[in-house]
């Protein structure tokens, strides 16, 4: 049984189950294992991610993390970076947020550009608030170490804030932890 079978047993509608971020469909699975480990219905089973969200073994990815409600930090969502890729977070492209990510991990980056905004990617004026750019030099890089988004900001113009990953241009005004809204993924060679 998967979570859209639950409709049967919890009378969850299918179609609010698809259109429901990924999150609320983490924190439901959760609340549904507690119930049924309470012997109040038996209905649960841990949720899998949507469909085209991809798995980190599948290729090169940038892997976000936020808080949870315990506070805990968990992986929020998970962008492909094989491609060119503009996502304005809570758009619902891959199971991402607005205003959701502290931090960051790349797992195996092409030789590309990384930027972070605290804008919306369609927003004109993004460059007047917080972003950063990170290129990455090479392939194969992995960053295995949560990164906060301002990292670049903090060591400085043209530093190496992990190997093969370069910050080349930026605009620190209050920091994007917590406010992150867009991550665009351009310049990717093969």
């Amino acid at each position: 049984m998967d979570i859209m079978d639950v409709n049967a047993k919890c009378g969850l509608s299918k179609l609010m189950l698809r259109y429901m971020p990924l999150r609320t469909h983490l924190t439901l699975a959760i609340l549904l294992v507690i119930v049924a480990a309470g012997g109040l219905i038996s209905c649960a089973r841990v949720h899998q991610p949507p469909a085209g969200t991809p798995s980190t073994q599948e290729g090169p990815a940038l892997e976000l993390f936020g808080k949870d409600l315990t506070g805990n930090i968990t992986r929020t969502c998970t962008i492909p970076m094989d491609t060119g890729v503009a996502v304005t977070m809570g758009d619902g492209q891959f199971g991402c947020l607005n205003d959701d990510a502290h931090t960051f991990k790349v797992v195996n980056a092409k030789q590309s550009v990384l930027a972070f905004y605290d804008s919306k990617c369609d927003d004109k004026g993004r460059f007047d608030d917080d972003y950063y750019k990170y290129r990455f030099t090479r392939s194969g890089v992995n960053v295995t170490e949560r990164l906060e988004f301002s990292i670049g900001g903090q060591q400085g113009m043209g530093s190496e804030v992990a190997p093969g990953m370069v910050y080349f241009e930026g605009n620190y005004h209050n920091g994007i932890v917590g406010k992150l809204s867009c991550v665009n993924i351009y310049d990717v060679k093969n």
